[in-house]
């Protein structure tokens, strides 16, 4: 060692200097604001870190140590750190670093390698560039956006330039001295002068000069509204629709754009559509059916002259616009025609109730059809109405008066009778109150009712005017009850004079109580409005006779106003006449049964003495079942006095053995008590072996003292006339059913008549007609097409026509039996053949195959006419209910002495309450086509009647959506 002190203080020297400088680089490193680390290339854990570093990750100088390299940074940095850890000196641009707390922030990191205290380490420096990156993403986002801008108006511009060349409407932009700014290539072909040389023209130079002031006007109203205009414009012949809108920048209009469109077709086609719309609107208005058009929301848009009058309105004014439910009695029906519309179903022969303007109800039958426009959308409903009220009234009092009888044959309780008609007329009319008043004393209560509450009953009890203080009826000077209110006046039968509402017969109707009260008042002495208090309006009173004096009255309330219409009153009256005998039975019934009581009562004290009236006597022993029979009872089974013994045996061995049961069993019922006498009409033996009807009368004489029956006396009635009359007498209700029955069907048969005249053949004239207009309308346009579509639908319409007028007019023949009937031997397939030829139009029309399977040779014996009638109804039946691509075959063969002829179609088929309705002129059974072919039902029933004639029989055999097979036989020889 050099112990020199010179050396010595050099090293001293020294030393202190690398002191100093090492604090220097010592505080030059951890003041430096880049963060530095050396981490053991070995181990990967830190070893030193700087201040800035540690600011940088948020850690204390104390947790370096042992801080692994890894925790710098996130998981999907690992890979590439690892790598760049061992590598060579390099710099990494925005890494990802993760603070202490796991934050987020991207550093510049450089390094190199070191020997670190004897170890190899790497020396890295952190820049904190979160905010640069932040800032360069932003410049890329920003770059990137205004290129996608760039390109994108780049690429409208061209489109918008396309465009304005290709537009088939005419486009133009205007600036606000109305400049063209903009056109598009159209106006070169509109105005003759290129587009490039109108570009700064104002309107005058380009257009004429009453065209071009018409447009500055339009562009001025534009600038100065600030709003959309569209006015249509004739320029040159031809007809455009324009809309000019402004174009703001700022708050301020800058431009005007326009849109012109050509409509020249549209207009004159509109204009030829007004001409048929009038010819239509002529139809529409003149038709005698009743015509209405609905929206789809149910409004009411138009309606003709005849609807109006079926309804009851005096002009349209009081319809349009309104909902169709004014007319509907159900909400429910107007979703139900929409449903069926929506589904492309018509409503045909649809029969219902609607509501007239005052309320009452009328029967109609609607034919509801729909328009559809391009989209097969419904946009609005037509309905075609036929007034069958006053048929379906009069259909319906027949019947109610009908169930009256019905009622009156039947019913053996008055009370109960009495309220089952009440009830039906209640039923029938819609009153709310029904009651009949009869006469008890000098009042008249009432003796039933149905729908008037009990204060009404007890306040209305009472006719009859009473005095005030001695609470007595007052009387008139002949004695008869002084009578008030209009029930008095009816029951008097003394009509209020002046007073309208009384009919010839005493009855009295009113349909506006309300309305009356005050004439009421003055005409009607003691006049009590309790009617009217409880809120009727319609009110009817009709006097009930019996023994042609008034007995009483039935009485029907209504709160609705106009209940009664024409023919009401008078159907009303027959009605009282059929209650009317109901009531004389009653007096008759109760002085029968004061007879009988009376009869009863002498019964003992003489004995049933009544051979003078040529009844037979019976004594009957129940002891020994002796039993005595006068000489009358013998004589009147044709017996002497000899040749009958007197026991039971001898009337037991006669009794008719189907009656002779029931005897015994109503003979047991008097014997038991259970019946007060015995009673009971059988059949006897007589000795010409012959039978009489015979009314056997008894009753129990003697009793034993413990209650026991010992004597049993009684009569024998020859009822044998009397049964005979009363056989005549039903004989002779049977007939006048039937003629009743008849009378019937002769009123469906001209209802059917009028149905057909009125429906049937008046509606293929109206078509034939209007598409004969159209036709003519056409004729010069020369347009073919359309002109053929009118003519088929004429000729089909004429065609369908003729052939309803050929089944009337033969249907008529045959019920009045004008149509001859000329059988002869026939082949059956020539006169097949003929008939081909006439259904071929229509079987083609839907492409559906005809074909026949029989012998050639094969005959019928028949008349020619009938036989080509019953084949052309039955295959026009076939074809019209079998789809287009279907099938049609007629096949025969012998039974016998018959041949049976088959019509087979693979059509729709038909449910069995159709088939059972199908050869009658029930209109259920009718149905439209599957093309929508109409029928009126006839020609099935014209083929029954006259496979009938020839002593045949027709049936079909059929089920849904498995076709028919219409079946019938006709003779082969005589």
């Amino acid at each position: 060692m050099d112990e020199n002190p010179h050396t010595q203080d050099r090293l001293g020297h020294n030393v202190a200097i690398l002191h100093k400088e090492v604090e220097l680089y010592k505080t030059i490193f951890d003041n430096i604001a880049e963060g530095i680390v050396i981490a053991s290339l070995r181990t990967g854990f830190l070893v030193f870190a700087n201040k800035s570093f540690c600011r940088l990750f948020n850690y204390i100088p104390g947790e370096i140590p042992g801080l692994h390299f890894t925790g710098l940074h996130p998981a999907h940095f690992m890979e590439m750190a690892g790598e760049a850890f061992g590598a060579p000196e390099k710099t990494l641009r925005n890494v990802p670093c993760l603070k202490k707390n796991n934050e987020l922030f991207y550093a510049d990191v450089s390094d190199s390698k070191i020997t670190f205290m004897d170890e190899e380490c790497k020396l890295a420096t952190f820049v904190d560039v979160t905010e640069r990156k932040n800032v360069e993403e932003l410049l890329h986002r920003l770059n990137t956006e205004l290129t996608e801008t760039k390109n994108k108006l780049e690429t409208e511009q061209e489109i918008f330039g396309q465009f304005l060349k290709l537009s088939p409407a005419l486009i133009y932009f205007k600036d606000e001295k109305l400049r063209a700014k903009k056109l598009s290539g159209n106006f070169e072909t509109l105005l003759g002068i290129p587009t490039q040389n109108m570009l700064g023209k104002i309107n005058s130079e380009l257009f004429p000069p009453e065209f071009a002031r018409n447009m500055d006007a339009d562009d001025l109203k534009v600038l100065k509204e600030h709003k959309t205009v569209e006015v249509q414009e004739e320029f040159n012949g031809k007809y455009y629709s324009t809309l000019k809108f402004p174009i703001e920048l700022g708050d301020k209009t800058r431009y005007i754009a326009g849109f012109s469109f050509d409509i020249t077709d549209k207009v004159l086609a509109l204009k030829k559509l007004k001409d048929s719309e009038a010819k239509f609107r002529k139809l529409f208005e003149d038709d005698l059916t009743g015509d209405l058009i609905i929206d789809t929301n149910g409004i009411i848009k138009d309606c003709n002259a005849s609807f109006l009058d079926i309804f009851g309105y005096s002009s349209k004014d009081e319809i349009i616009g309104q909902s169709i439910a004014v007319l509907h009695n159900s909400t429910n029906e107007l979703q139900m025609i929409l449903s069926s519309l929506n589904s492309h179903k018509q409503l045909r022969n649809y029969e219902t109730i609607r509501t007239r303007k005052d309320g009452s109800l009328i029967h109609i039958i609607e034919n509801i059809t729909g328009d559809y426009d391009e989209k097969n959308e419904l946009v609005q409903i037509k309905a075609y109405i036929f007034d069958i009220n006053e048929r379906k009234l009069a259909e319906q009092r027949q019947e109610l008066y009908g169930k009256v009888l019905r009622i009156l044959n039947r019913s053996h309780n008055l009370d109960s009778m009495v309220n089952d008609i009440l009830a039906e007329i209640k039923q029938f009319t819609a009153f709310d109150s029904v009651g009949i008043r009869l006469k008890n004393g000098d009042d008249y209560p009432y003796y039933s009712h149905l729908g008037f509450s009990a204060d009404f009953v007890s306040n209305g009890n009472f006719i009859c005017s009473f005095c005030e203080k001695e609470g007595h009826i007052k009387h008139n000077i002949d004695g008869s009850p002084l009578l008030d209110c209009l029930c008095g006046s009816v029951i008097s039968g003394t009509p209020v004079e002046g007073l309208p509402g009384f009919t010839i017969k005493g009855s009295f109707f009113i349909n506006n109580f309300k309305a009356y009260s005050g004439i009421l008042a003055d005409k009607v002495p003691g006049f009590r409005p309790c009617c009217i208090d409880t809120g009727y309006q319609s009110l009817l009173l009709v006097p009930l006779r019996i023994n042609n004096s008034i007995a009483g009255l039935l009485q029907l309330n209504s709160w609705h106003e106009g209940k009664i219409q024409p023919g009401f009153v008078a159907f009303f009256e027959e009605v009282s006449s059929a209650i009317e005998i109901a009531f004389a039975r009653l007096e008759y019934r109760d002085k029968l049964e004061e007879a009988k009581s009376q009869a009863e009562m002498n019964e003992e004290r003489w004995k049933f003495a009544l051979e003078g009236a040529n009844d037979g006597v019976w004594d009957w022993n129940l002891q020994t079942n002796e039993v005595f029979f006068s000489k009358q009872w013998k004589k009147m089974l044709g017996f002497e006095e000899w040749e009958i013994a007197n026991n039971l045996g001898e009337w037991e061995k006669r009794v008719h053995p189907d009656d002779l049961q029931q005897c015994i069993s109503d003979i047991q019922m008097h014997i038991s008590g259970k019946w007060p006498v015995y009673s009971n009409i059988h059949r006897l033996l007589c000795k010409d072996g012959t039978f009489k009807w015979i009314l056997d009368r008894g009753k129990i004489m003697k009793y034993s003292p413990d209650g026991k029956p010992l004597r049993m006396i009684g009569t024998h009635t020859d009822l044998t006339d009397r049964k005979k009359f009363e056989n005549e007498l039903l004989v002779a209700k049977e007939e006048a059913e039937n003629r009743e029955k008849q009378l019937q069907q002769l009123n469906v048969t001209k209802d059917k008549i009028f149905s057909i005249i009125a429906h049937d053949l008046r509606n293929p004239f109206n078509i034939i007609l209007g598409y004969s207009e159209l036709l003519n309308d056409i004729v010069d346009n020369c347009d073919a097409e359309r002109a053929k579509r009118y003519v088929e639908t004429i000729s089909r319409s004429a065609q369908n026509t003729l052939s309803l007028l050929d089944n009337l007019l033969n249907w008529a023949k045959s019920q009045t039996g004008q149509i001859n009937f000329n059988p002869q031997p026939l082949g059956l397939k020539p006169l097949l053949f003929e008939v081909f030829g006439i259904v071929n139009p229509m079987a083609q029309s839907k492409n559906i195959s005809l074909s026949y399977s029989f012998p050639p040779e094969l005959n019928v014996f028949a008349d020619i006419d009938m036989l080509k009638t019953i084949l052309r109804n039955l295959l026009s039946n076939a074809l019209k209910f079998t789809p287009n691509e279907g099938k049609v075959a007629v096949s025969a063969k012998n039974t016998r002495d018959w041949v049976e002829i088959s019509i087979a179609d693979n059509g729709v088929g038909m449910e069995k309450n159709i088939i059972e309705k199908l050869f009658t002129l029930e209109k259920n059974a009718i149905r439209a086509g599957t093309s929508q072919e109409k029928g009126s039902g006839l020609g099935l029933l014209l083929c029954k009647e006259f496979v009938e004639r020839h002593g045949g029989e027709i049936w079909v055999e059929s089920a849904v959506g498995l076709g028919s097979n219409f079946k019938f036989t006709l003779p082969v020889k005589v």
